[in-house]
């Protein structure tokens, strides 16, 4: 049962990046100038209409409006990953995958020297912590750096445990059953994400259910 329940809170973490960093509609914002402004299309750069020279001259965005309609806020709008950043987003998500390549290599090895049980738990609650303190970072490289050691901790002992103490015959059930609450914590994460249009609260409302989770394992 344990087992169980700490997979449903796992998808909102790794998965996070379909709603924090979603693409979202932005509207270049030039500065004010006396002479002609057009926006370009994608809304990365704009025109300025020479008036002496009769040229127009191409300059970068730096400021946007965003559409407001659908999420309130994002790490999309709150820091800009947009244009030139917008490769960012995907950063965000796939920094946590290759935080997994170091737990696969090191998993084995960990849940052996410390037992089962003691790296479920500190796992967790190292997946409570981080998540917490993203919900609060102002500067989007620490959250980078949070998201890659996230993934680091990611470790699968939770799933290695459930199988262990499992009779051999009802373990390929077992396995599978435990794919389940997977699904069901990304269709949750999906239901909560469609109430809370907010980032920063969206991350600390799917982080406040590991603080009755945890005490289980103790």
């Amino acid at each position: 049962m344990v087992s169980f329940s700490g997979y449903i809170l796992i998808p909102p973490q790794v998965l996070s990046g379909v709603y924090l960093t979603p693409l979202v509609n932005h509207t270049c914002l030039p500065p004010l100038l006396e002479d002609p402004v057009e926006i370009s299309s994608d809304s990365c750069s704009y025109f300025v209409n020479n008036s002496s020279s009769g040229e127009a001259e191409e300059f970068p965005c730096t400021e946007w409006e965003y559409d407001t309609s659908v999420y309130t806020n994002t790490l999309t709008s709150e820091f800009n990953l947009v244009c030139e950043r917008s490769y960012l987003r995907a950063t965000y998500q796939s920094i946590n995958m290759f935080g997994t390549t170091f737990t696969c290599l090191a998993s084995g090895y960990i849940a052996d020297r410390f037992g089962r049980k003691a790296v479920v738990l500190v796992t967790h609650l190292t997946y409570a912590t981080l998540g917490f303190c993203i919900s609060f970072a102002s500067n989007f490289s620490l959250i980078l750096a949070l998201r890659f050691i996230m993934g680091c901790v990611g470790l699968p002992t939770i799933y290695i445990l459930a199988l262990e103490v499992c009779e051999i015959k009802h373990r390929s059930v077992v396995g599978i059953l435990i794919g389940l609450p997977w699904a069901f914590g990304t269709m949750a994460w999906g239901g909560v994400a469609s109430q809370v249009r907010d980032w920063r609260w969206l991350q600390r409302c799917v982080i406040l259910p590991f603080a009755f989770y945890i005490p289980l394992l103790l």
